[in-house]
């Protein structure tokens, strides 16, 4: 059907408005004239390009943006339907008329399925047949490639979208971890705050009952009527009240040194058989007051009990596993067991006591935490042990970890790394000892003590011993006290004292008397001061308070 003039007119204008510019056409046909013709009939509306064979057209369409083929069928070379299925290996895009003169059935077969022909028309065209066709071509044409670029466009509209909207969710996602992560730093803050209130409460109450213990009955000392009996029990409490108060106050420093970053390893010569010694000496007798069984493994008794390690560390951290297992034990046993794995030693504190639930293995070792952080609870104790022994463990490259569950006991295991001494290495020990210069004549102790009340206790303790004491409280008395007297055999110097001079003082001790042993007495931290103390020309540190046993093993040690 061919379409009414007015219909032809509105696609041809809505074709050249929606482009706004001409579409071109290739006419390929081997009569000269019928390219004139068409030349002269569609030139005003159309670019046109002709040629007059197959091989010219290929080269114009190679070079030109064409929008419609229109081709003879007959033609010298190259037929058309040859020639417009080279046009479609070029690009197909563009539609295809064929002009035949010849009702030949096979070439309009061939032309439609391998020309892929929009229309044929037969020969001599008609302007009025030919120009509707050209433009329902064109019209085709034009909405497909209309329709691929939207599709094009749909394409990167829709890719720019989905960017869109996944930054968007990005963003969201984002917000919603912000707001999650602000939810629990909040939790954790007013977690934290509960933590720290539970804390003080309970550091308060650690404090205020020894306290209490020691002014309370140090009052009930002054009363006339008491008894003799009664003056030894009433001392026994105001001890144990002072040993607690004191580990209490220690437990706090030692934490907050931690939390500092200011805690040091100082690893020296340390004999393992000694430590065990000392634990069971310790913790036998807190066995056979509670009823339990306690008792020692030591199956490194083939190898080198002399080790390279932070000796007194190694004690605090077994001191706060034994005396967990005593707490928390109320029948059968509490041990400790040490072996070796892989070139480091194992230390395992077991005990059939209440046992602790898997859900808090880890919560034990954590500053400011406790299983049962109760007002009523039974069992004393600030809950800063574990966490302490955790530190100090990891601060000498170690690994704490605990078995239990509830009711079937515990077992708390940690790993440090084995050193032994060996014959060739040298390591600083203290090895002094000091003699009289005469069986009958005293041994001179100098006390450079500026607390007179400490000096007092110092030479209280070493009453037994009856050594000649003399008592300095600066630098200046000292340094005279020691020129004037060449026979002081053992020196207590404070740290106050020691620190005043920068340690000069006790470098030029030891340079008039090499063989002199310096005893730092120190009140603050015992665990950081080791290295500075020792490198300062002293043999050894006391800590105050002083306890008997201590200064029993310093006068045994250097006054053989």
């Amino acid at each position: 059907m061919t379409p009414r003039p007015a219909i032809i007119s509105i696609i041809s204008n809505e074709l050249q408005h929606m482009k706004n510019q001409k579409f071109s056409i290739l006419y390929v046909d081997d009569e000269e004239i019928n390219l004139r013709v068409f030349r002269n009939t569609f030139e005003d509306e159309f670019e046109v390009f002709t040629a007059t064979t197959g091989r010219e057209g290929l080269n114009i369409f190679r070079s030109n943006l064409i929008d419609l083929i229109i081709t003879d069928q007959r033609m010298p070379g190259m037929t058309g339907v040859e020639f417009l299925k080279e046009i479609i290996e070029l690009n197909p895009e563009p539609n295809r008329i064929l002009l035949t003169g010849f009702s030949d059935i096979d070439a309009l077969s061939s032309a439609v399925n391998e020309g892929k022909i929009f229309q044929y028309i037969n020969k001599p065209w008609d302007e009025a047949e030919l120009k509707p066709v050209i433009y329902q071509a064109l019209e085709s044409y034009y909405i497909k490639r209309e329709n691929q670029l939207l599709t094009k466009s749909l394409k990167e509209k829709t890719l720019d979208l989905e960017k869109e909207i996944n930054a968007k969710n990005e963003l969201l996602e984002q917000l919603r971890l912000s707001e999650q992560n602000l939810r629990i730093a909040k939790e954790k803050a007013e977690e934290s705050e509960q933590l720290k209130t539970a804390f003080l409460n309970n550091i308060s109450h650690e404090i205020r009952t020894p306290l209490s213990g020691l002014i309370g009955f140090a009052n009930l000392l002054n009363d006339p009527d008491v008894s003799h009996d009664e003056c030894k029990s009433y001392l026994k409490i105001i001890n144990e009240s002072g040993e607690r108060l004191l580990q209490v106050i220690d437990d706090i420093i030692t934490i907050a040194i931690v939390e500092a970053g200011q805690e040091v390893v100082n690893n020296v010569k340390t004999d393992l058989k000694k430590v065990f010694a000392d634990m069971y000496e310790i913790y036998s007798k807190k066995a056979v007051v509670k009823n339990l069984s306690f008792r020692i493994f030591d199956n490194t008794c083939n190898q080198n009990n002399l080790v390279i390690t932070d000796d007194i560390k190694l004690r605090r951290i077994l001191k706060a596993l034994l005396c967990n297992a005593a707490k928390f034990t109320k029948a059968g046993f509490f041990e400790l067991s040490c072996s070796m794995k892989n070139g480091s030693l194992i230390f395992c504190v077991k005990d059939s006591g209440i046992g602790i639930a898997p859900e808090h293995h880890q919560m034990i070792f954590e500053r400011f935490r406790q299983v049962t952080p109760t007002p009523d609870r039974v069992n004393e104790g600030n809950g800063l042990g574990l966490s302490i022994a955790r530190s100090f463990v990891e601060l000498m490259n170690g690994t704490i970890w605990v078995k239990s569950d509830i009711g079937q006991g515990a077992e708390f295991h940690f790993s440090i790394p084995y050193q032994p001494l060996t014959r060739n290495e040298k390591y600083p020990a203290n090895s002094h000892a000091v003699q009289g210069e005469n069986e009958t004549q005293p041994v001179t102790v100098l006390i450079a003590e500026s607390e007179y009340s400490s000096f007092v206790f110092l030479k209280l303790l070493l009453k037994p011993y009856k050594f000649r004491v003399i008592h300095t409280e600066t630098e200046k008395d000292t340094i005279s006290a020691f020129e004037n007297n060449p026979d002081i055999g053992l020196a207590f110097i404070d740290t106050i004292i020691l620190e005043s001079s920068g340690y000069k003082l006790a470098h030029r001790m030891k340079e008039l008397k090499p063989s002199l042993p310096v005893v730092a007495l120190i009140a603050h931290s015992y665990y950081t001061d080791h290295k500075r103390v020792i490198k300062g020309g002293c043999d050894m540190m006391l800590a105050k308070p002083i306890h008997q046993d201590e200064l029993k093993t310093i006068v045994e040690k250097y006054l053989e």
